[in-house]
């Protein structure tokens, strides 16, 4: 009994004296990188551009009949006065043209792009954006996505930010689960769940916010999302649209933003105003959010290998720190360490989750921040290595 007892002992000095120094590094290094992007996200300055040029809005929809018709009321009602609106069906099955024809009828600011057959030259999605580009007219391009639900000042927020030295200017896409038809809710067990998911879902778009907003604010923007961004129409012609990457499902937001950085001298922006928030529905299912993610996992491959680095680094910090808190926790006497390292790590996290997430801040999401974190490092963990396999599609 006395053997056992000093054999547990000794087992808990080792496992201290090797989760100890792991935790020296990790815990430094991942608030090193949370105070860095909590740095960029204070050096974000706001929109002060009062010019007011030709604005195209390019929207691509694949059977939206449900999603589209709060978008054009939404579209229709801009405070923004020079505007077109460009709305793609892409082979739409459903009423998705017939619902567009009907607005355009009363607003000739609406145009109607119809793709017949399946494009061969690049992703659907790329194909039907770049349609939409070749039938507008403006001279800054702003794109959001069908499910969408932009505020009605969102093209002015969103002009406001393009300085002359600017070439694109990404913004915040924050999911809404009110936003859900109630055909797609569920009850019991499974309505709960799906609550779960959607208050996981809120809380991941604002990691992507903070990656994304901090890391521009730095001076290195590598992230955006298609569901919020802006560009000139020049950016889009001096990188060549979408033909470098037409071979990749995705990336028509991050890697045509990299591509920007890369190969041209414009300048990137961060919205920060409330008004240039968009909302968007989360998907109603755990396999429509697997699907979803794969997709977009799938474009890490073809990000630079300092980006792949930095992603690393980041999320590998994360995983080291929370196991090593968690084993220290529960085998070893090291309470008190494993009980100041994770302080230290949720208040960072939700200092981070604060501060990008524009006015009105939703404290309530932090209130299971923990929770949240540990659901944080699964999904990365196992959902990002499957977006390296198998075939994806858009919108079926």
């Amino acid at each position: 009994m006395e053997k056992r007892v000093l054999f547990a002992m000794f087992q808990s000095k080792s496992m201290e004296s090797t989760l100890i120094p792991l935790l020296l590094i990790a815990l430094p290094l991942y608030l090193f990188i949370v105070v860095a992007l909590i740095a960029g996200l204070r050096r974000l300055k706001p929109g002060r551009s009062v010019e007011e040029p030709l604005v195209s809005v390019v929207v691509a929809a694949r059977n939206e009949e449900h999603a589209l018709p709060p978008l054009l009321e939404i579209l229709i009602h801009q405070t923004y006065a020079r505007l077109e609106i460009i709305i793609v069906d892409d082979r739409s099955e459903d009423a998705t043209a017939e619902i567009v024809r009907s607005y355009a009828a009363h607003d000739q600011r609406i145009t109607l792009v119809s793709i017949e057959e399946p494009a061969l030259t690049m992703p659907p999605k790329k194909f039907a954006i770049t349609q939409g580009i070749r039938a507008s007219r403006g001279e800054i391009l702003c794109f959001t996505d069908a499910d969408c639900i932009p505020t009605r000042q969102w093209v002015e927020a969103m002009v406001s930010f393009f300085d002359n030295d600017v070439g694109v200017v990404s913004g915040y896409s924050l999911y809404d689960p009110s936003l859900i038809r109630p055909a797609l809710r569920t009850r019991g067990l499974a309505g709960l769940l799906q609550k779960v998911l959607h208050a996981f879902i809120a809380y991941e778009a604002r990691k992507v916010a903070a990656l994304s907003a901090g890391f521009t604010g730095l001076g290195f923007p590598w992230l955006c999302k298609a569901s919020n961004l802006a560009y000139r129409r020049r950016v889009w012609d001096e990188v060549g649209g979408f033909e470098a990457i037409r071979d990749v499902l995705s990336g028509d937001d991050d890697l045509f933003l990299q591509r920007v950085v890369r190969l041209t001298s414009w300048n990137i922006a961060h919205a920060t105003a409330p008004a240039a928030v968009v909302h968007t529905v989360p998907a109603p299912t755990f396999s429509a959010f697997v699907s979803q993610r794969r997709r977009h996992f799938s474009v890490g491959t073809r990000y630079p290998v300092h980006i792949q680095f930095l992603i690393a680094l980041f999320h590998a910090s994360n995983l080291v720190l929370l196991l090593s808190i968690a084993i220290l926790a529960i085998g070893s006497d090291a309470l008190l360490t494993a009980g100041t390292a994770l302080a230290l790590k949720l208040g960072a996290d939700s200092l981070l989750v604060l501060f990008a997430t524009p006015p009105p801040r939703q404290i309530r999401l932090l209130t299971g921040v923990i929770f949240w974190e540990i659901l944080y490092l699964l999904y990365i963990f196992i959902i990002g290595p499957l977006g390296l396999f198998g075939k994806f599609e858009w919108k079926s």
